[in-house]
């Protein structure tokens, strides 16, 4: 696949690993690599590939960003450092838990 591709080997492997991981494919045997009923029903179901595509190709890289994004976006001392974001809460522990934690639920306040 890789010299179909022309990828590197180790970028073909990867996701292909995972999916095994994940039976949606399976090795028969080292090195070669098989369809399941999960990779089949892909194929077949067009609301599932459109979702799985839109994952892939739209969110992942949202996800695959969101860590660079927090920590050059200052969000947590809402001024610009040099610290990264779990610096940052380290400095300001009720504005990272504010964060942490479900929408409209607080922290006890503190004993003065």
């Amino acid at each position: 696949m890789a010299v179909a591709t022309g990828l590197n080997e180790t970028h073909v492997r990867k996701p292909l690993r995972h999916a095994i991981t994940q039976l949606i494919l399976h090795e028969p045997r080292p090195g070669a690599v098989a369809h399941t009923a999960a990779s089949r029903l892909l194929v077949e179901d067009k609301g599932l590939y459109n979702w799985l595509r839109f994952s892939t190709d739209d969110l992942w890289h949202a996800a695959y960003h969101t860590g660079h994004a927090i920590n050059v976006s200052h969000f947590f001392s809402g001024t610009p450092t040099a610290q990264n974001a779990s610096q940052s809460q380290c400095s300001f522990p009720r504005k990272a838990w504010s964060v942490a934690l479900p929408h409209g639920q607080q922290l006890p306040l503190e004993r003065a």
